[in-house]
């Protein structure tokens, strides 16, 4: 639907997350195995944890398959703060691209069970760089996914006005633009990365423009873009406190929106209590971000990095500091970006 919304309908804001650890340098070649040490997951997770739970928001974290294997901890804790989990490939593969219809077939069914047997159902997908490719419906409904967040070859172009619908097997389709994912504006963008104030604005520009035509729009941020620095971090709050402040903005996970969505047109999401990840940790008091017990154990023989080597680690080692950027007020040390990102293309 396009133009003004029907009466007292309201436009619908999906909240969602990609990518953990190290799974595409690993599928890239880049690494062979986990990284002890990796910020996305030390950092960026428990600032989307803590995030998320400040504003009681709940969020879908689309995980590779891989990570069941060596982060089924960070996955669990994910899950038990509340949020659901998402199946993204299973070493973040250029879906559409490099696989062909066997291939994907196999990834999903591997990923799912990976998931499974870890203990967490995976409630959505997402192909890994967007685009769905060939088989992938007709396999999601053979394991009973009712979500996908992935779109079709071709779509997805800032300006597009992306809408619920509802595909074959009665699965929902939750589609996206690239205007919509940090790793477009701060690493992939043609004209270089852009400053996260304009992000910001952006962002809620479509969120204003979503709830004009009682429409959707899907964000995607990733633990390794945004999550690790703070500046990206501030900008991210600044566009979740406006979209839940909307009077005419319904916020939301993949499977609340796909729940409205399947309930009637206008249906209102439920609400959901989140938690931080000190309330998941049993912690008696809060943590700044990367301050709490390590959602990564250290790997036997690697040391670990020195203090003051790193911005993480300074911000972990400044009780000030560590103040000053859980309330945004932090302008100095304010990026700590994963090596990880390199080579990053889309979704």
């Amino acid at each position: 639907m396009t133009g003004m919304a029907a009466a007292g309908q309201k436009g619908t804001f999906c909240l969602t997350v990609d990518n953990l650890g190290e799974a595409l340098a690993v599928g890239r070649g880049r690494a062979a195995r986990p990284d002890p040490e990796d910020q996305s997951i030390r950092v960026g997770v428990p600032a989307f944890l803590d995030l998320f739970a400040d504003l009681q928001l709940r969020s879908t974290f689309f995980v590779e398959g891989w990570n069941a294997l060596h982060h089924a901890n960070v996955i669990k804790r994910i899950a038990a703060a509340g949020h659901e989990i998402g199946l993204h490939g299973w070493l973040h593969e250029y879906w559409a691209e490099d696989l062909d219809d066997r291939t994907r077939e196999q990834l999903l069914w591997d990923g799912t069970a990976a998931l499974r047997l870890a203990g967490l159902n995976p409630v959505a997908f997402r192909a890994p760089g967007g685009y769905r490719g060939n088989r992938t419906l007709e396999a999601l409904g053979e394991l009973g996914y009712r979500i996908d967040s992935s779109i079709d070859a071709g779509r997805g172009a800032e300006g597009e006005t992306p809408e619920l619908a509802a595909l074959p097997g009665g699965i929902v389709s939750i589609p996206w633009t690239f205007d919509m994912i940090d790793h477009w504006h701060y690493v992939s963008a043609p004209q270089g990365p852009r400053h996260p104030a304009a992000v910001a604005a952006h962002w809620i520009g479509l969120v204003d423009a979503a709830a004009d035509r009682g429409g959707l729009v899907t964000l995607i941020v990733h633990p390794f873009v945004s999550g690790v620095d703070h500046t990206r971090m501030k900008a991210l709050r600044q566009v979740l406190e406006h979209a839940v402040a909307h009077p005419r903005i319904e916020v939301g996970s993949a499977g609340q929106v796909a729940d409205a969505f399947t309930a009637g047109a206008g249906g209102r999401l439920a609400s959901v209590h989140v938690l931080p990840l000190s309330r998941i940790l049993g912690e008696s008091t809060p943590r700044c971000v990367g301050a709490s017990a390590p959602l990564l154990p250290s790997r036997p023989g690697v040391p670990k990095a020195r203090s003051g080597t790193s911005s993480a680690s300074r911000v972990r080692d400044n009780p000030r500091l560590c103040s000053q950027v859980k309330s945004g007020r932090c302008q100095q040390g304010s990026r700590i970006v994963s090596a990880a990102s390199a080579g990053f293309r889309r979704g």
